[in-house]
């Protein structure tokens, strides 16, 4: 059971964002399965908590528990690298079978045994999947650590900058791989009409169909969704440059780290870790193509039971994944506890021998107030993930409601940024997260972008407000208050 004294006893090191229960209960579904799928653990409190008329999810991270587990994988990836290309292997068929038995699933009948037999199938899989991937978030607060597995006694005389060049990842990122595949579809289109791309835009929906969602809300892109963009496409060549620099900048960037590379005359041992490491971001990115993936057809069933049942869609967002099935056998002990959950949220503990424990009820907003206590800070400190220097107007960005609220020149400051977010960071001026390591998703599209970025803050949001004038010296870790 954890108590109070716990949480004041340890370091916590917090990730945070926008979910409900019904999407991020998948998540801490998996928590506990790590060590059958991957061999490692993650010892953590888990929180998905109403604020307002919104849910925020937290997770704390007890860091002494993690660094010992950060100093297994580096050891795991010393003497093994196969090891890691297996879980990729894991977690890519975990998406592939997500993906087909999700959409034969929406189809079916609910209540009937197919449409329970694929449910479970689903939920296997989608556990299966982040239980082999989730030791990536195990990595992101020890950065040093990692510089010094790969780098060795060279990493304190690296520059910042050849660390930023180094650290660039080796293949396209899923996002910059559909902005290929449209650009593809685009040349097509301008030479030949929409009416020849027919065929292409319906692939290319089936493809990238997932490409908005969160553990919040989700979205089906669709053949109409892409038509609108190819249609805009062909009235702004600006969006055709945007794209081509994106790509080319890739290009130039793969360049210049070879270069380096060259020039630095490291050996192979350290090429082969560096390779390695890079070669993590693309399993973060793939990972990210899971979560999107799942949290569709999550939500899809969630909202198919509710409406078999007759209820409101934002009374099921507060039931867990394993509960759907109870639910409509009629399991009055899970009606119960998702009426209580509406109140606060719930909390997921799992401790380092992974047995976890769910509640639901008053005190979870006690033992919030008591982590949070434990991670407050009134500095901002981080790590640059992207060098550079910008200044600007904060906009703190919690969730996708508050994109309308981003203009061009603002500084991003958010939990973490996912895909969903790159149409803001293409205007920001900088950006800055609560958390994050070398291979999270706002330090690689930072770069990509050339645009300034901190991570790992931990307090960004908390301290930061809209409107706040502040000077962002990625090139020193810094960030100004003016």
């Amino acid at each position: 059971m954890l108590t109070k004294e716990q949480i004041k006893n340890s370091k916590w090191y917090r990730q945070s964002g926008a979910g409900i229960p019904l999407i991020g209960g998948l998540v801490h579904m998996g928590v506990p399965r790590m060590h059958e799928y991957s061999g490692f653990r993650m010892p953590l409190v888990g929180l998905i908590i109403k604020t307002g008329d919104a849910f925020s999810f937290y997770n704390y991270l007890d860091y002494a528990l993690v660094e010992k587990e950060a100093d297994s994988i580096l050891r795991k990836a010393e003497r093994d690298q196969d090891w890691f290309r297996g879980l990729y292997s894991q977690l890519s068929e975990a998406a592939f079978t997500a993906e087909a038995v999700g959409r034969r699933m929406l189809e079916e009948q609910v209540g009937s045994p197919e449409f329970k037999t694929d449910y479970e199938l689903f939920i296997r899989t989608a556990v299966k999947g982040w239980g082999s991937s989730l030791f990536l978030d195990i990595l992101d607060p020890f950065e040093k650590k990692i510089f010094s597995f790969i780098f060795g006694d060279r990493a304190d005389s690296l520059k910042p900058r050849d660390l930023t060049v180094l650290t660039m990842p080796d293949e396209l990122s899923y996002i910059q791989r559909q902005q290929k595949d449209l650009l593809a579809i685009y040349k097509v289109a301008a030479k030949d009409g929409l009416k020849a791309v027919d065929r292409l835009v319906h692939e290319h929906a089936v493809k990238y169909h997932w490409l908005k969602n969160d553990f919040e809300r989700v979205e089906y892109l669709g053949v109409e969704h892409y038509m609108v963009q190819l249609e805009t496409m062909l009235a702004d060549p600006g969006m055709i440059k945007d794209i081509e620099t994106g790509l080319a900048r890739f290009d130039e960037a793969q360049k210049e780290k070879a270069a380096l590379l060259s020039k630095l005359g490291l050996g192979d041992a350290i090429k082969g870790k560096l390779d390695f490491f890079n070669w993590m971001a693309s399993f973060r990115d793939e990972r990210k193509r899971l979560a999107q993936i799942t949290n569709y057809y999550m939500h899809g069933a969630g909202e198919k039971v509710a409406t078999a049942m007759g209820l409101d869609m934002s009374w099921m967002q507060y039931a867990l994944p394993m509960e759907l099935l109870p639910l409509l056998c009629g399991d009055e002990k899970v009606k119960s506890a998702i009426q209580i959950r509406q109140d606060i949220g719930v909390l997921f503990h799992v401790n380092e021998n992974d047995h976890q424990e769910i509640i639901s009820g008053p005190s979870i907003r006690e033992y919030y107030e008591a982590l949070e206590q434990r991670v407050a800070s009134s500095e901002i400190r981080g790590s640059s993930a992207s060098l550079g220097k910008a200044i600007g107007p904060v906009r703190v960005i919690l969730n996708q409601a508050d994109f309308d609220k981003f203009m061009p020149g603002d500084v991003l400051v958010a939990s973490m940024t996912r895909p969903e977010y790159v149409p803001i960071m293409k205007k920001a001026a900088a950006v800055i997260t609560d958390e994050g390591g070398l291979t999270c998703h706002a330090a690689i599209v930072s770069r990509e972008l050339g645009v300034p970025c901190i991570i790992g803050t931990q307090v960004a949001t908390k301290i930061l407000k809209d409107g706040d004038m502040v000077e962002v010296d990625a090139n020193h870790s810094r960030i100004i208050k003016l």
